[in-house]
């Protein structure tokens, strides 16, 4: 049996007999100076016992509640120093899409990012089969000149709505380092709901019809794909999205 659960029911148990000695002593009140003392003394030693196992429990209370918080905090750390691995190899791999060696081929610097991505997931114990770039594929011809103005204008208003929006959203970031997680997730949430409510399909819709590094496809990926690599950064968030609206940009601009 546990130990915490004996000692509940031993101090339960003198509590019981110090309530029984004074009912004893309420309705048969000793007569002689032999029986007082000899109540005086069960009240002692019951008393002292009832104290012992007191300071017993409450010394192992204090002991486990300081384990618990120094479990919780080695777990703090870990999953911090975790994190900061993470996030810097995210740094490195939006750098690296930003700025490819010239002399790789889009589906070369495809795989790079791909495996990149998925590296840095396992390090992170999550799976990165869902963040498979989506449009790895040689995109498809442009198509017969009549529609390219269409394409080039399609191209170029997705992109300015994304930017607006931006910078509609923009003031309602929470603060980094603001302390408040809930508060930081929810807004990641919202820009995430209304990224795929509104520019998601537009993006990936444009993205397949224009030539384009497909490393450049991640900064456009639905919002939960980058929750799941930066769930406490919006500022992060945001600067990837303006990532693809500056390519879907100049996607547009080539298109002649």
């Amino acid at each position: 049996m546990n130990l915490d659960v004996i000692l509940v029911v031993i101090s339960a148990i003198l509590v019981v007999c110090l309530s029984w000695v004074g009912i004893e002593m309420a309705n048969d009140p000793p007569t002689t100076t032999r029986l007082k003392w000899r109540y005086r003394l069960i009240f002692i030693v019951v008393g002292l016992l009832s104290i012992t196992v007191t300071l017993w429990q409450d010394t192992r209370n204090r002991r486990e509640q300081a384990a618990i918080t120094s479990s919780a905090e080695r777990d703090r750390r870990a999953i911090q120093s975790q994190y900061d691995q993470l996030q810097g190899q995210l740094k490195t791999i939006n750098q690296f899409v930003e700025h490819p060696p010239s002399g790789l081929t889009e589906g070369q610097v495809a795989e790079v990012v791909k495996a990149q991505i998925d590296a840095a997931l396992r390090a992170a114990g999550t799976s990165g089969a869902k963040l498979a770039p989506t449009a790895v594929a040689a995109p498809p011809p442009l198509p017969a000149s009549p529609d390219l103005q269409a394409l080039r204008d399609q191209g170029l208003e997705v992109a300015k709505g994304i930017k607006d929006w931006i910078t509609l959203v923009r003031p309602d970031m929470p603060a980094t380092g603001s302390g408040d997680p809930t508060k930081t997730r929810a807004y990641v949430n919202r820009i995430d709901s209304e990224w795929d409510n509104n520019f998601a399909t537009q993006a990936e819709s444009f993205l397949r019809k224009v030539p384009i590094r497909p490393g450049y496809i991640l900064s456009c990926q639905r919002g939960a794909i980058l929750t799941d690599l930066y769930h406490n950064d919006p500022a992060t968030i945001l600067q990837m999205r303006k990532t693809c609206a500056d390519r879907i940009q100049q996607a547009a601009l080539d298109v002649h």
